[in-house]
């Protein structure tokens, strides 16, 4: 069993976490008795943000109502499962048409003060199931390279949309064999 007095790594490492010790801590009588004669090396201390950050990104999800913007903020926990980390809702009245270059500006500047940057989070938006179409599409197999090509002037062609006022977006529910 180990003495109390002795101070494993991990320990040290939690000190160091809580700021009760510096991170070069003193080491152990123990440590110091190796049989093999150590090299003294000089440590180097990386402080990198941002390079793991893209595995974890932030969903952020956008609700416009009549006379607010609500904005919800969420991430993985270590164990996978969705956790609320920030809110906000933002007022506008009802008197900005949603149309108008005044709301959108409202709402970029607002999207980038609550998120951040755009490109470490996913975002989300609810609409309205009235303001949605839905469709099934059968394509005939293509090229990766076509693939977008084909789906939308398929969609275009089967219903036709204003490019202008639609949000195309399509999901693969996989493969017919006939």
């Amino acid at each position: 069993m180990a003495k109390s007095n002795d101070v494993n790594s991990t320990e040290r490492l939690l000190n160091v976490i809580r700021g009760s010790q510096q991170p070069s801590a003193p080491v152990t009588e123990a440590a110091k008795d190796s049989s093999s004669p150590k090299k003294n090396t000089p440590k180097i201390s990386l402080n990198v943000p941002g390079v793991f950050a893209g595995k974890h990104k932030v969903r952020v999800g956008v609700d416009i109502g009549q006379d607010n913007i609500s904005f919800a903020k969420m991430a993985k926990t270590s164990d996978g499962r969705p956790m609320l980390v920030d809110q906000k809702i933002v007022k506008f009245g009802g008197q900005i048409n949603s149309e108008s270059a005044e709301f959108k500006n409202l709402l970029r500047s607002s999207l980038v003060s609550f998120a951040g940057s755009l490109a470490a989070c996913d975002v989300w938006a609810m609409m309205d199931a009235t303001e949605v179409n839905v469709y099934h599409l059968k394509i005939p197999r293509v090229p990766k390279k076509q693939l977008e090509n084909v789906i939308f002037f398929t969609a275009k062609k089967e219903n036709p949309i204003d490019e202008k006022d639609v949000v195309f977006d399509y999901e693969m529910q996989g493969e017919i064999t006939d």
